[in-house]
């Protein structure tokens, strides 16, 4: 099985070196692992083994250009060039992605390939630890407790080396209602996450960006163009299509996903305003002080010592959580959101492998057309986004 994919592998490299020196890197990129992500679909989905081959050799055609890209930014990343402190320098974000040359244009491009893929095995991993923690017999708000004190002991560490300048803020108020909206927006995930199968779970948290562009419009006077209403029907019908509701008994797992989903894009709402002025450092310190308590606050009626079995499962739920966040920060100031995006949409099929080979679940053809109109809404969303 594994030659079926290789030969292609072999074919697309072949041909993917000439590509490479026509077609710009992020274009390929986004090509080769929307492919793969279509192609693993496909291959899961399968009931016959000649389409299922079919299916692994696109995989391997998609991946043929996207890992070399990826090991690439690998070497870039850790040969960057280093500050007196040892730390790796950051990119100039005082000028545009446009004004680099086209060489510079490349690197960065390929080194948010590389954050994106940290962020995406990060979230896969928080998503397996938090199955896991469910089944070890720990409740959603002790994971959301827990994650608070891994998170803020992390953060502490790293403010007693930066100092504590950067946290010092003066709208209190509005980091308080951002975390509560993210709170919300955790515990449908997590809830969800215990009950329902992985790959239904994050087919509903993509409608993130289409739920935040609705409230855009709403709240923040953005217009509501047409494209975006049609990426919103998309979205709907995606979701009606993965809850099935009329056709089966809708599961209070999959109701609070959906609000998570919402909770989430409310969040988003207000983190965008608050980077105007405040450091990503303040905004996570002020996430795990605020969410800490509330948590608590949760777990407390039903408290439960946490057992050495479930240690290792909650320090990867507190770091995992962070560095999902900061290597999806990273990606996106290195590049355009359409260059890393098609990355984020292997989270998909990938999870759904995941939930087949260690729990057992298995997709319906419903639920994967309803994650395709998803996706697609966010596809078409991003399209209609202006251009920076």
């Amino acid at each position: 099985m594994s030659g079926v994919a290789s030969t292609p592998t072999g074919a697309g490299r072949f041909g993917g070196d000439r590509l490479r020196a026509r077609v710009p890197t992020a274009r390929l990129l986004a090509a080769g692992a929307t492919l793969s992500a279509m192609a693993m679909a496909v291959v899961l989905l399968s009931q016959h083994m000649a389409v299922a081959l079919a299916g692994l050799a696109l995989v391997g055609l998609g991946l043929s250009n996207v890992i070399p890209i990826l090991f690439v930014a690998a070497s870039r990343v850790s040969g960057a060039p280093r500050c007196a402190a040892g730390a790796v320098q950051a990119p100039d974000m005082l000028h545009p992605m446009a004004s680099a040359p086209p060489a510079h244009r490349a690197s960065s491009a390929v080194q948010a390939a590389a954050w994106m893929v940290g962020a995406l095995l990060s979230f896969l991993a928080m998503a397996i630890a938090g199955r896991e923690l469910a089944q070890l017999g720990l409740s959603t708000f002790q994971i959301l407790f827990f994650r608070s004190v891994v998170g803020l002991v992390v953060i502490g560490l790293v403010v007693l080396r930066t100092g504590p300048a950067l946290l010092r803020t003066r709208r209190l108020g509005e980091h308080c209602w951002r975390n509560v909206a993210h709170f919300g927006g955790q515990f449908g995930w997590f809830f969800a996450i215990a009950l329902m199968p992985l790959a239904e779970v994050f087919a509903i948290e993509f409608t993130i960006p289409i739920w935040t562009a609705l409230l855009a419009a709403m709240f923040l006077g953005e217009r509501l163009t047409r494209p975006r209403v049609i990426a919103l029907a998309f979205g709907l019908a995606g979701v009606l299509l993965v809850l099935r509701p009329g056709l089966s008994i809708v599961q209070p797992a999959a109701l609070a996903a959906l609000g998570g989903a919402f909770a989430y894009a409310a969040s988003h709402l207000m983190t965008k305003r608050l980077a105007a002025t405040e450091a990503p450092l303040a905004i996570l310190f002020y996430m795990t002080v605020v969410q800490l308590p509330l948590g608590l606050a949760g777990a407390l009626p039903q408290w439960q010592p946490a057992t050495a079995d479930q240690a290792p499962w909650l320090a990867l739920v507190g770091v995992t959580a962070l560095t999902a966040h900061y290597c999806l920060t990273r990606a996106l100031k290195l590049a355009e959101v359409g260059a890393v995006l098609p990355i984020d949409f292997l989270r998909l099929p990938l999870v759904a492998l995941i939930g087949w080979a260690f729990y057992g679940e298995a997709v319906g053809l419903m639920a994967v057309a309803g994650a395709l109109l998803i996706v697609a809404g966010n596809v078409i969303n991003l399209r209609a986004a202006p251009a920076r």
